[in-house]
């Protein structure tokens, strides 16, 4: 057999194709994995004032305050990282 037709015999075999319930279940695995990494994702926050401030319900002081992300909505982590006086890691 010559190289180019073994060529073409790879080009021809192709992977095979996944039914809709296997891509279904494939993207929620990774939907629920990626759930549950941001479950995990800890934020952490610092306040360069002294006296600290209050944001997201929080009483945020000058010492580095670990919270889970869990803990946190959208909102509250936007404003948050919109604070000048926070330092916000993660």
């Amino acid at each position: 057999m010559t190289a180019k037709r073994k060529t073409a015999q790879k080009a021809a075999i192709k992977a095979p194709e996944k039914t809709k319930e296997q891509t279904d279940e494939l993207q929620e695995k990774a939907h629920g994995q990626a759930r549950e990494a941001a479950q995990e994702a800890v934020i952490v926050v610092r306040c360069t004032r002294k006296s600290g401030i209050w944001r997201a319900g929080r009483k945020w002081g000058p010492e580095e305050t670990a919270v889970p992300r869990a803990d946190l909505t959208d909102e509250q982590l936007a404003a948050l990282r919109a604070e000048p006086l926070l330092e916000v890691k993660g």
